[in-house]
């Protein structure tokens, strides 16, 4: 795939992602950024160093207030933390791991960001081409699983994303410690199919209003106690609902003093 291919497909979808991860580059640190404009995105590229056919790319929406994250990773990653406009914030790690990499060197490098990323406050989304085929159970596809739930996170792609006429891999993997939904989608512009994660919505913090704590003399006997508690359980599901919440207790209140 080149990226004039990827922003014709771009340009025709309905709803543009908030950030779009990219690996296996190949974008040397000598090229000029500008051949990868894409309007109302900017763009975060990693160096892919000696091997030329690695490196990441993070392009993140103007609507997300975004900032790179600098971990201590010898890893080929770039890790953003975006807000969005409910100020809601979470990391992106973009993340690519060559096949001709050492897989235990990569799992031991892996755990130490793992362990970094939970020290971070907000949730974080690890996407990318790992190149641990989760088809196959191996022994080192069995230890990536463990090292990943073991720190908190869940991998939540579950079926091929690397489909040729011989094989069936599924190499690309989204990881989180929060809530998101996934969609495998055949672009049919790269040898990878893209991975979709969407985030679900938001709803801002219920505004409680306040209750003042009444003096109840009616409880004084234990029988009392008992009647009232077997109301309250009976009637628990009509408090805190659209009404309000003093006049709900008021009601309740003094059909218990009327005893």
């Amino acid at each position: 795939m080149n990226f004039d291919e990827f922003k014709l497909h771009h340009d025709g979808l309905r709803s543009k992602p908030s950030v779009i991860c990219f690996t296996e580059t190949w974008i040397q640190s000598t090229c000029d950024i500008r051949l990868f404009d894409l309007q109302e995105y900017s763009p975060m590229l990693s160096d892919p160093g000696t091997n030329r056919n690695a490196g990441v790319a993070i392009f993140v929406h103007q609507s997300l207030m975004f900032v790179q994250v600098n971990l201590q990773t010898s890893l080929n990653v770039i890790v953003v933390e975006c807000t969005n406009s409910s100020k809601l914030s979470f990391y992106v790690v973009c993340l690519y791991n060559s096949p001709s990499n050492d897989k235990a060197k990569f799992l031991m490098q892996f755990e130490n960001l793992l362990s970094q990323l939970m020290e971070l406050k907000h949730p974080s989304f690890i996407l990318g081409d790992i190149n641990i085929d989760l088809i196959v159970q191996d022994s080192k596809a069995e230890e990536y699983v463990s090292i990943l739930n073991s720190h908190g996170f869940k991998q939540i792609v579950n079926e091929p994303t690397r489909v040729t006429p011989t094989s069936s891999t599924l190499l690309d993997h989204v990881s989180h410690n929060s809530n998101l939904d996934v969609t495998v989608l055949n672009m049919q512009i790269t040898d990878h199919h893209a991975v979709q994660v969407d985030l679900p919505e938001t709803r801002n913090p219920r505004k409680h209003t306040p209750c003042t704590i009444r003096k109840m003399p009616f409880l004084k006997e234990t029988s009392a106690l008992t009647a009232y508690l077997t109301d309250l359980s009976a009637q628990f599901e009509t408090f805190g609902g659209d009404g309000n919440l003093n006049e709900e207790f008021d009601e309740f209140d003094e059909s218990n003093n009327a005893r």
